[in-house]
């Protein structure tokens, strides 16, 4: 929960790191208050505030035409585009929707606040998750790219990324949403996988690991210790594809 003064300290704070932005009077900053979505002042907290502002100063497309309060909630709640041609131009206008609860992956968002998230909508209740895609090179006979070839400093430095993804997530939590058993499988692998070097917790596919991970605390923290102790290996790009086909 968010009060007014913190609110207007963000918004008028970062309207002044913009040389073409308007500063927002007193009057405005009350205005701003009064009709942000009452949602909105009961999801966020004060670090989900300042990662939004942080994402607005990163966002090379940041829309004009909408209240920089409302469109400060595009970073935290999913979005719906909306497109329309305007003098020749197709112009693409990303609207939050409250009504779906924060982003079920907001937490892998903030956890690597330091790049723009792209803005897209969120996949579908019963979609099928695909194959992630392997780091280029990982299947390719010329280029044997691997994880086990990271140094050790890299493969480390990637599990506490990880390990601070986690912590995130279990301190913000995520939107109610029905997961099928199937669907949790595959988060244990992607999970699994993530752990082994093969990708992080910000690419496509984590928002179904962590929701594994919400559900199963003590089994991913086994993971976590097994992955920093050394003794979850990486396999084969073949048997990742294998096990992803298994897990479904």
């Amino acid at each position: 929960m968010i009060e007014a003064e913190e609110f207007q300290a963000v918004m008028s704070g970062m309207q002044q790191l913009f040389p073409m932005a308007k500063a927002l009077t007193p009057a405005a900053l009350v205005t701003a208050w009064d009709t942000f979505p009452d949602r909105a002042k009961l999801d966020l907290d004060s670090e989900m505030l300042l990662y939004a502002a942080q994402q607005r100063t990163l966002d090379p497309d940041f829309p004009r035409e909408t209240p920089p309060h409302i469109a400060l909630l595009r970073y935290l709640y999913p979005v719906k585009r909306n497109t329309r041609a305007e003098r020749g131009h197709e112009v693409v206008t990303d609207l939050p929707m409250f009504e779906r609860g924060l982003r079920r992956d907001l937490a892998i968002r903030m956890a690597d606040p330091s790049r723009f998230h792209e803005l897209v909508d969120q996949r579908p209740e019963h979609t099928p998750v695909e194959v992630p895609r392997l780091p280029s090179g990982a299947t390719e006979s010329n280029q044997p790219w691997h994880p086990s070839r990271r140094p050790v400093q890299e493969r480390q430095a990637h599990l506490q990324a990880i390990e601070r993804s986690v912590k995130r997530l279990r301190a913000h939590g995520m939107d109610d949403r029905t997961w099928t058993p199937q669907q949790l499988n595959v988060g244990r692998w992607w999970f699994q996988k993530a752990l082994m070097g093969y990708w992080s917790m910000d690419q496509d596919g984590a928002a179904i690991a962590a929701a594994w991970v919400l559900r199963n605390p003590s089994w991913a923290d086994e993971l976590i210790a097994l992955a920093l102790g050394g003794e979850l290996k990486p396999v084969t790009p073949d048997r990742v594809v294998a096990e992803f086909v298994g897990s479904r």
